[in-house]
């Protein structure tokens, strides 16, 4: 991208912010990135496929509008997912700590034999898929975030029948600096040893995956599944909507909590 689509770029997510409020783009719109201009049509892209409907549903003429204020002729802007690898920037870090992290990766790329039945016996409980490189070696600890590590790593290394010191763990910040790092690490390590079952869901596909049981008629299925798992883990809990899924999400709640 140009300097000058980098200029434009951003005056359009001012505007934007301007228009809809700091909060409602922190929810929606933080994570949308400007993939191209073409003609009269914009290319942007979100990490998921719930972000990009919502978008296009409840607010594309808004969007339009804050593109046309910049360049009058555009009149349709297309929103597409992105893919995986592309949704989370690395955070910039000090060489030590650039040449530390390579060691990690190399030890790990060592013994990479150990973890795929980590990563397999995850995708068989139906989770969300996990990067391998989102793990707690490769998380880099600072002030601001030492608490939710701490906080994280009990419960990822608690065992079945340990008292549960964080239940439920609600971890909280801004846009990037590393709420589903910890979460994945959270699960990496859980499922590392053999005694419980970690399962790590997006919000949308604990979403989907409750309609599509309500579909199918296999909602108690779906309901016992997820009561059965020691460790659940949930991420981007904002985009959790609809009152009966979060209903749903209540229940699952008031069930794992008291089991610890």
């Amino acid at each position: 991208m140009s300097n000058m689509e980098q200029d434009r770029w951003s005056r359009v997510k001012g505007r934007l912010r301007s228009s809809v409020g700091e909060d409602v783009y922190s929810s929606w719109f933080a994570r949308m990135d400007l993939e191209s201009v073409q003609d009269e049509s914009v290319h942007l892209s979100v990490p998921t496929r719930f972000l990009k409907s919502w978008i296009q549903t409840h607010y594309s003429d808004k969007v339009l509008s804050c593109w046309q204020a910049e360049l009058p002729d555009v009149n349709r802007i297309d929103v597409t997912v992105r893919s995986p690898a592309r949704c989370s920037a690395p955070a910039k870090e000090a060489p030590a700590q650039v040449e530390s992290r390579r060691d990690e990766q190399k030890s790990a790329a060592e013994r990479s034999n150990g973890a795929t039945p980590v990563s397999a016996n995850h995708d068989a409980l139906g989770g969300s898929p996990l990067d391998p490189r989102l793990t707690f070696a490769s998380f880099v600890v600072g002030r601001s975030n030492t608490l939710a590590h701490a906080a994280a790593k009990q419960v990822a290394e608690g065992r079945r029948g340990d008292p549960v010191m964080f239940n439920p763990l609600y971890i909280h910040s801004g846009v990037g600096l590393g709420k589903t790092h910890l979460l994945q690490a959270v699960t990496w390590a859980g499922n590392a040893g053999s005694e419980r079952k970690v399962l790590y869901l997006t919000a949308e596909k604990f979403m989907y995956g409750f309609v599509a049981a309500l579909k199918t008629q296999t909602s108690l299925a779906f309901k016992e599944a997820l009561r059965g798992i020691d460790v659940l883990v949930i991420d981007d809990l904002q985009f959790l909507q609809g009152k009966t899924t979060q209903a749903e999400f209540c229940h699952t709640l008031n069930a794992q909590i008291p089991a610890g």
